[in-house]
């Protein structure tokens, strides 16, 4: 996700949702969606509250996804709209007490409900949650924090042991081996579930860049690049840095068949995809731009 995403109200992820539906049923396919997250809080609990992106898990899960990516070509929303990329929260236990928000011939969603969406937020423990976790206290009466921690008891009954319990892992000692701390998973679950995403965008940024979920870094989603020179250029966001880069590869006679641009406070991300050259000529000229930190080209098969 990045920045330029269009933000989701309550009446466009109705609209995409309708959209998905009428195809899914074209095809003779009922789907069922479990909503969470920020479009959960749009569709039930905050009639102004917009996002990204809509937090999910379905079935059937291969043509959701293809028809879903179909409706996102449809109305201009990132291919990404739908996913299930934060089922790691979801409690194991389901939600019996999740109110259905829509319902179609061929799709049938239900939303969090407050309490298992309040848990849920809680566990993650991410300030911009902080006013998302008010409306929901507010809509389930509580009335202290013990109320709050005992609400996520139920929601999240087995917890991994706690801080004063041996940390014994087979992996300590192990040479390259990098063990993170807590990662706002809190069951045991999910701690499995995000090591695995962890592990995948980690592969994801080494064979192609994309930075989907980085923090502290400009995000930008990058699909696979086959049969072209991918040039990964991450530099201080200052002006003239493109237009150098540009420059550079114009003057190896390269073409570009696709470009991305994404900046975060003082860092800029620049990738671009050029019909295959000689990598060993580009990576000087593009280490010695003015205000470069790093400079990578991947090929195919290659990461430089």
């Amino acid at each position: 996700m990045t920045g330029s995403d269009p933000l989701l109200d309550r009446s466009a992820i109705t609209t995409a949702l309708r959209r998905l539906g009428d195809r899914l049923a074209r095809r003779g396919v009922v789907a069922d969606i479990y909503v969470f997250g920020g479009a959960a809080m749009a569709l039930v609990y905050d009639a102004r509250r917009a996002t990204r992106d809509v937090d999910a898990v379905f079935q059937p899960h291969g043509i959701v996804i293809e028809e879903a990516r179909v409706v996102a070509a449809e109305l201009g929303l990132p291919p990404w709209w739908l996913n299930e990329q934060a089922s790691a929260y979801v409690a194991p236990g389901g939600d019996p007490s999740a109110p259905e928000v829509f319902d179609h011939p061929g799709l049938r969603v239900a939303a969090a409900s407050a309490e298992h969406l309040l848990a849920m937020k809680i566990h993650a423990a991410r300030r911009r949650d902080v006013e998302d976790v008010r409306i929901l206290v507010r809509h389930l009466g509580l009335r202290s924090a013990q109320e709050a921690l005992d609400l996520c008891a139920d929601v999240f009954p087995d917890e991994p042991a706690g801080n004063a319990a041996a940390f014994d892992c087979p992996l300590r000692g192990v040479e390259r081996a990098i063990l993170t701390p807590h990662i706002a998973g809190s069951t045991l679950e999910a701690q499995e579930k995000i090591g695995v995403e962890v592990a995948r965008k980690l592969a994801h940024y080494a064979t192609r860049g994309s930075t989907v979920g980085a923090v502290n870094f400009p995000e930008l989603h990058l699909a696979d690049h086959a049969g072209a020179l991918r040039i990964l250029h991450i530099h201080r966001n200052v002006p003239g840095v493109l237009r150098q880069v540009n420059r550079i590869v114009a003057e190896e006679g390269l073409n570009i068949v696709g470009q991305h641009l994404q900046t975060l406070h003082d860092l800029g991300y620049v990738v671009l995809d050029v019909e295959d050259g000689g990598p060993e000529r580009l990576l000087p000229a593009l280490r010695a731009v003015p205000g470069t930190i790093r400079a990578r080209l991947l090929a195919p098969g290659i990461a430089l």
